[in-house]
């Protein structure tokens, strides 16, 4: 999962590179309602030590992560 911050960026357009942190996470569903107003419940377990690094995201909406290599 990518925990994205839209307000710290560099570039400009198709380019924006925005800092992000990435997290192996297992997402467990609690309950599932149908009907007229479906919901789902869940939790969110997060695992292992985050990633700190950017995020650029294509047109598609397609994100792309690169790890910081240095602080």
């Amino acid at each position: 999962m990518y925990d994205v911050d839209k307000y710290d960026f560099t570039g400009e357009g198709a380019n924006k590179q925005f800092a992000a942190t990435k997290y192996d996470c297992a997402v467990v569903i609690n309950s599932y309602a149908k009907g007229e107003r479906p919901a789902i419940e869940y939790t969110i377990y997060y695992n292992g030590t985050p990633t700190l690094g950017t995020v650029t995201i294509s047109d598609q909406g397609v994100a792309t992560f690169t790890p910081v290599t240095s602080l």
